[in-house]
């Protein structure tokens, strides 16, 4: 019965393993039958008329090692951008994730067809990963029935793309039946003859051409769809995209013009230079700084694409907020001015030099600007004032900018130059014109107390966050007391203080940011003239409190919370300005309802057996059937029989016969007596170290000439034939290094010598061991692979 079931199981073993062995071949054997050519759709949006192009991506594959080439000639290479080929590099390796390394043993040749002269950025990369797979599967691209948009990154996941309403306007007018964009793409910002409206891109699609807009996250998602029975798609209503937040309209007053008018002229300026940068940059030969400002641009666009709802929403503060982060800070390092310094100073970012001498002539900028500005305007003082707080952090910053010339790294140092110029240009805004009375003396004191306590404040304090901006409003404030701008100093002063108090806050409720919002309103309301300031930051404030509803971001609380503090501090401001200079008359901003009435600020509200905001977790993908059960059932059985095999093969390995430990210690040898030719290591450690190799040695030979008694008497002849002739060389090669090192050779003719009686040890050392093959494999100890499974299942 033992002998009948060990039997069994030597069989079932062998079975499992030719199983998986065939089935792997066989796998590979069916899925990958490559054809030579295909062929997708890409769709692009043009820059001059912003409608959306079409064109053919084709490609090509032939047997080779995985190189990737654009196009069959010089002009078609010029034809992909670096950023475009980039993104094709990383479809490569995302279709490497799924079908694996077969795909090194292609290259790839793409060629485009659109109408245009050049094609920028990543968007087509989900499209040239999808055709990789297909194209090796030797499956043809459903190129009439579906199109696709989104980057792709290395490992496989789609990323966003621009001009997706566009694109999906021109995919449903050729009469496309699906069409797959990125996850949280599907709610789109249009602007019509209405004015700006939020597009569910999913309903649109469907309800004016019958196409289905599906989301997707990653690659083997868009390879699941393409093939798909149309009607078996389910587009599920609670997947949507979250909902792009748009704020409510809020009341305009009319004091509210002013900042109307400076929003609107910030954004006319900006709009002018991107104009002029996407011009410069198509003559720029510098294919790098192309890519990088065409990828900037498209952030600054969408910053001005929200910018539009909330100059028409009436939140001109925050507007004006977006417009001054493109100009300085909204990309990595600076914004628009930071591009316009690498077009204007070739090699800016890399030489301190020339940062210096930007430094300098912004700096001149900025003190001729002082001049011009010590008084205040008598019809709007405080927006004077705030345009001379303004000035003061520029001065601060680009001082702090030549002092740390050698310590911060150049792009920083750009950015805080861009920073302190963008903060020069919103004084022109502020203040157009010279003032006409000068800032009251009076409030020298409040200044001089308020920077007396800021400072010992941030003495007992110690170490803080966001530090540099600390030190930039401090060094300000003590500017303007050098200036005597003394209300300039105290508004400073003021917001210094207010940032600690936000840097020092460990925790922020949402109940009590909503309870200062209202009453911070009350008060403002009390005011029989208009805190024009401390009215804006409580605006921008309301802004994210709306926000935060919706989307239950906890940065769009703190946001809120440290700009009720600005309102405060600046309402302090206000109130002591109006007792030195009058400020305009009482004008209303939003209505406060009356007691019982209904609130029109943003409350969070839970209903009972809701779920927190916390749990609130909208989720951005499209619901997509799949019955895959039995294929990925059968791949895990496969991998853990490939795993159990693979331990067994693991742990059955032998140890080392009594040739191998030879070979390892004659190595050892031979490179003992290569430091010591060399000079590496001294006589005296050479001779002790050999001595004990040869002991190792002669061992083992003892144990193998007892091995050699079970051959025949004519192996073991042969043996001790060649152990003579390897001994003889072996000597002539000690003689050799030891007439070397006395001095008794010269150096070529032992390097020559040395070299030959290598070879013949080598050669000698082979022929010996092929005679020993036989008792090497009967030499093995360790129980072998099969009398492993036995022990294992104790049979």
């Amino acid at each position: 019965m033992m002998v009948s079931l060990r039997g069994q199981l030597r069989g079932l073993v062998v079975c499992l393993f030719l199983f998986v062995v065939f089935f792997s071949c066989f796998s590979f054997a069916v899925t990958l039958q490559p054809i030579t050519k295909n062929t997708a759709k890409v769709f692009a949006v043009s820059e001059t008329t912003d409608r959306a192009l079409t064109g053919m991506l084709t490609l090509e594959i032939k047997p080779g090692h995985g190189s990737i080439f654009f196009g069959s000639s010089a002009e078609q290479q010029t034809f992909f951008v670096p950023d475009t080929q980039k993104s094709f590099f990383d479809a490569f390796r995302a279709a490497k994730k799924i079908i694996g390394n077969v795909v090194e043993n292609y290259d790839y040749t793409f060629s485009l067809d659109i109408g245009a002269t050049s094609v920028e950025g990543p968007s087509a990369g989900s499209v040239a990963a999808a055709l990789i797979v297909l194209t090796l599967e030797g499956k043809p691209f459903p190129v009439d029935d579906v199109g696709i948009t989104g980057t792709i990154n290395s490992h496989g996941f789609v990323g966003p793309v621009g001009g997706v309403f566009q694109k999906i306007v021109r995919a449903g007018e050729e009469g496309y039946k699906l069409f797959l964009i990125p996850t949280g793409g599907s709610l789109q910002i249009v602007e019509s003859e209405e004015g700006v409206e939020l597009v569910d891109v999913a309903d649109y699609s469907m309800e004016n051409w019958g196409m289905k807009v599906v989301e997707v996250s990653k690659l083997d998602e868009i390879l699941d769809l393409l093939f798909m029975d149309i009607k078996d798609i389910n587009i599920s209503k609670s997947s949507k995209t979250k909902l792009v937040f748009i704020p409510e309209i809020i009341k305009k007053e009319p004091y509210m013009d002013v900042f109307k008018v400076i929003a609107e002229t910030y954004k006319e300026f900006i709009e002018k230079r991107i104009d002029s940068l996407k011009t410069r940059k198509d003559n720029l030969t510098d294919r790098k700084l192309r890519s990088r400002i065409t990828r900037h641009l498209k952030v600054a666009d969408f910053f001005l694409s929200r910018s539009d709802i909330y100059l028409k929403n009436n939140y001109f503060y925050t507007a004006a907020n977006n417009f001054f982060l493109v100009d300085v800070s909204a990309f990595t390092h600076g914004g628009i001015r930071y591009l316009e310094y690498l077009i204007e100073n070739p090699g800016i970012d890399k030489n301190l030099n020339l940062i210096f001498e930007k430094a300098i002539e912004v700096e001149q900028n900025i003190l001729e600007r002082v001049n011009e500005m010590d008084k205040i305007s008598s019809r709007d003082p405080e927006i004077y004032i705030s345009a001379k707080q303004r000035l003061v952090q520029a001065l601060a910053k680009i001082k702090a900018v030549k002092q740390d010339i050698n310590v911060k790294d150049p792009d920083s140092l750009l950015s805080d130059i861009a920073t302190a110029e963008g903060w020069l240009y919103i004084t022109t805004l502020l203040a157009p014109e010279p003032g006409d009375i000068p800032e009251p003396e009076n409030m020298k004191n409040l200044a001089e107390n308020k920077l007396h306590s800021v400072e010992l404040t941030l003495k007992n304090l110690g170490e803080l966050e966001n530090l540099e901006n600390i030190n930039t409003k401090l060094n300000a404030a003590k500017e303007a007391l050098n200036l005597k701008w003394y209300a300039t100093s105290y508004l400073v002063s003021l917001n210094l203080g207010a940032t600690i108090e936000d840097l020092t806050q460990k925790e922020i409720n949402s109940e009590d940011v909503f309870s200062d919002y209202n009453s911070l309103r009350e008060s403002l309301e009390e005011k029989d003239f208009v805190p024009l300031w401390a009215e804006l930051f409580l605006d921008h404030a309301y802004f994210y409190l709306q926000r935060f509803e919706r989307e239950n971001n906890i940065a769009d609380l703190k946001s809120s919370y440290s700009l009720i503090k600005l309102s405060k501090a600046h309402l302090d401001f206000e109130e002591a300005l109006n007792k030195e200079v009058s400020l305009r008359s009482k004008g209303r901003f939003v209505e406060i309802p009356a007691p019982g009435e209904e609130k029109t600020i943003p409350k969070v509200v839970e209903k009972p057996g809701e779920k927190t905001p916390e749990e609130k977790k909208m989720t951005i993908k499209t619901e997509v059937k799949k019955n895959n059960i039995l294929k990925y059932t059968l791949i895990a059985i496969i991998v853990l029989l490939i795993a159990f095999l693979g331990y067994f093969l693991v742990f059955s390995k032998p140890r080392p016969s009594l040739f191998g430990k030879r070979r390892e210690v004659e190595g050892k040898i031979d490179r003992l007596q290569d430091a010591y030719s060399q000079g590496k290591i001294t006589k005296s450690k050479f001779n002790t170290l050999r001595g004990k190799l040869q002991n190792t040695l002669e061992r083992l030979d003892s144990a193998i000439s007892k091995m050699l008694l079970k051959r025949n008497i004519l192996d073991r002849i042969e043996y001790e034939e060649r152990k003579k002739q390897l001994f003889i060389l072996e000597k002539k090669l000690d003689d050799l290094i030891k007439s070397y090192k006395e001095g008794n050779i010269s150096r070529t003719f032992f390097t020559r010598n040395y070299g030959n009686l290598r070879r013949n040890i080598f050669r000698t050392r082979r022929r010996l061991y092929s005679i020993t093959q036989a008792p090497y494999k009967a030499g093995r100890k360790g129980p072998s692979f099969l009398d492993k499974i036995l022990k294992f299942f104790k049979i």
